[in-house]
């Protein structure tokens, strides 16, 4: 059967011009085969050159694409090398991961995909290689799909015109050979393949295969129409469900029915403006099998607030996993919309109520395989910015951009983590703008998947501020709070912008909103509070905000640690900022205000935090350790911005 086949492909060759199958061979040294073909005095070679490939190698990876992902160089460079060494039975997804990509000997390519990952990173560079910089290279290293082995050809060798093609009597003599010598076999295929149709139209023969629930076959529906059938099993989703209950009345309520309707209303909808959990009603059916179940109850009394107490259920063992009391007056409308907010905000803020049970429940299962899981190891990240979390939570969210095209939050949380390393300079160095391109890509695919996302408009706010669109940004910010005010994360965002523009009051006031009755307080908010006493003037309580913010990480933070405690006359405090910011991101010692400036819009208060940094640094540099540090006074003392008093606290 093997000779067989092998002589439909010599002769399937044969037909288009080739003789024989011909491959190049490797040796103890890649060896370069040149396949000669003569038209008068013409001979041209398949192959570069080892010393050809070689150059090619050092100039792709010197471009400005690789430099700033030292990782794809390394793959690249590796299996290259293995390559032309004659080594490539070396090139394998777990040689790649421990030698190039730095994995250790525990790698296992089934649950870290890292090298899938980077693969498809390295094949994407690639092309824009040699669509950019290297579309004159005559040398092409590419990465085929489907294996990691490199391939190498030169970009002139052109198609068989110019190696003596067959002329036409002989093209067709072949093809009427070809056509009787393997007739007979061609028409059993055909044959069968119109037999597999007619079964498949006439009695739907591939549902096993396909999982239908519902036979779609002619026969089926022609002669057995009564049968019974079978509900389709609701697909599992991929984020938490919340089923929300109407609200029951106890004691002497004074909330009415339509008052109760309104209020769980409105608690659906805050809800729903959530991107990471599904919210349907009790009447809707279980269009999928819901996760957890929130009832409400009021109780109330003529002389008293009217009193609503959530109280929600963790369907998987019926155990009750939150509850709480909210007071407020039922004639007040505002009362009602705080209270449905701070309701939302317990539920579905980071690290909540929702995601702290999640993690619980979800700790076993493999990050890769679940695309939920993607989402709280993100926010594990984003709340210390500690770097061994980013890399977990990028190969997370890549594989589950694939798996989920249709979510919105995988694209979303992957151009927040982009933005991250174009400001912090964590996989290379900040500022890198093919780095804040891949951000921008990414945000805009998620308000492709959802315009009305709040969180995607979020992370667009952020981009355009490191572009330096700053009118785009508050637009985009205005819009994130208009869709969702009850996200601790988006409000941050908006009052980060707010504070740095100079709009102290109006940012720290949207912020208080969320922080009032919330027991969850995020470091965020301390370093917001600290940002905006110290934009004041008040040194005292931003001394206070910055203690309760000890993030080692986040490098803005520890650039406004060092300004308030010398300010303060902490000196060794100071110095102690300084250099866990030259430790942690040693690519801040530069240029200050331009750092500052991929983070904030740029202003004056911002470029007053660049010279107030760069004068501690100095003042740190030239004093001794057991001189006191001395607020600047006199005309280089930098004045406060003529604002509204208001406590930052």
């Amino acid at each position: 059967m093997e000779g067989y086949w092998g002589a439909f492909v010599d002769d399937s060759l044969r037909l288009y011009g080739q003789s024989e199958r011909t491959e190049p061979q490797m040796h103890d040294k890649h060896e370069v085969t040149c396949e000669e073909t003569k038209r008068g005095t013409q001979a041209v070679c398949d192959l570069p050159a080892v010393d050809e490939i070689g150059r090619q190698l050092s100039l792709v990876t010197s471009s400005l694409t690789f430099r700033a992902a030292p990782r794809l160089s390394a793959f690249l460079r590796f299996v290259v090398t293995a390559q032309l060494e004659g080594k490539g039975d070396r090139i394998k997804g777990y040689t790649i991961a421990v030698e190039a990509l730095g994995r250790d000997a525990s790698f296992d390519p089934q649950i870290d995909p890292i090298v899938r990952v980077e693969a498809r990173r390295l094949r994407d560079a690639l092309a824009r290689y040699y669509s950019g910089p290297g579309r004159d290279d005559e040398v092409i290293i590419d990465l085929p799909r489907g294996g990691y082995i490199p391939a190498f050809r030169r970009r002139s060798l052109s198609t068989e015109i110019s190696t003596g093609e067959p002329n036409r009597e002989v093209q067709t003599k072949r093809l009427a050979a070809w056509t009787h010598r393997y007739a007979k076999p061609l028409r059993i295929v055909a044959i069968t393949v119109g037999v597999l149709a007619v079964l498949e139209v006439l009695f739907d023969i591939d549902r096993p295969l396909t999982g239908e629930p519902v036979n779609s076959g002619i026969a089926f529906r022609m002669f057995a129409s009564n049968a019974p059938v079978r509900a389709p099993t609701p697909r599992k989703a991929i984020t938490p469900v919340i089923q929300i209950h109407p609200l029951t009345a106890r004691g002497m309520s004074l909330l009415g029915s339509s008052s109760a309707t309104m209020f769980r209303d409105q608690l659906i909808d805050a809800l729903a403006r959530f991107d990471d959990v599904k919210v349907v009603g009790a009447s809707e059916g279980p269009t999928a099998p819901a996760d957890y179940r929130l009832s409400l109850a009021t109780y109330s009394n003529p002389d008293g607030p009217l009193n609503v107490t959530p109280l929600l259920e963790d369907l998987s063992d019926g155990s009750v996993v939150w509850s709480n009391a909210y007071d407020y007056d039922a004639r007040d409308p505002k009362g009602q919309a705080r209270t449905v907010r701070d309701i939302a905000i317990a539920l579905l803020q980071p690290a909540g109520v929702i995601q702290a049970r999640e993690r619980l429940k979800r700790d076993a299962v493999s990050n890769m395989e679940d695309p939920y899981r993607c989402l709280l190891d993100a926010n594990t990240y984003f709340a210390s910015y500690a770097k061994p979390e980013y890399a977990v939570a990028l190969a997370c969210l890549e594989r589950a951009s694939i798996t989920t095209p249709e979510w919105v939050m995988p694209y979303a949380q992957l151009a927040h983590l982009h933005l991250r390393d174009y400001q912090f300079g964590i996989v290379g160095p900040p500022g890198d703008r093919e780095t804040l391109r891949r951000a921008l890509d990414a945000v805009h695919r998620a308000i492709e998947i959802r315009p009305n996302s709040a969180f995607a408009q979020a992370i667009l706010q952020d981009v355009l501020v490191a572009r330096g669109d700053i009118a785009g940004a508050k637009i985009a910010g205005e819009t994130a709070i208009a869709l969702n005010p009850s996200h601790p994360s988006i409000v941050y965002s908006y009052a980060t912008l707010l504070l740095a523009l100079g709009e102290i009051d109006e940012g720290m006031a949207i912020v208080r909103k969320i922080i009032v009755g919330n027991p969850i307080v995020p470091r965020r908010y301390h370093f917001l509070a600290a940002l905006a006493a110290y934009f004041k003037g008040d040194l005292s309580t931003a001394a206070t905000e910055v203690d309760r913010d000890q993030n080692t990480y986040f490098p803005s933070g520890l650039v406004l640690r060092a300004i308030v405690d010398a300010r303060n006359g902490n000196r060794l405090r100071a110095r102690q900022a300084i250099e866990l910011l030259r430790e942690k991101h040693p690519d801040w010692r530069g240029d200050i205000r331009n750092n500052l400036a991929r983070i904030f819009p740029r202003s004056a208060l911002i470029d007053r935090m660049a010279s107030d940094f760069a004068a501690v640094t100095a003042e740190l540099a030239m004093q001794g350790r057991s001189e006191p540090i001395k607020s600047p006074t006199g005309p280089d003392a930098a004045p406060a911005p003529s604002t509204t008093q208001s406590s930052a606290s």
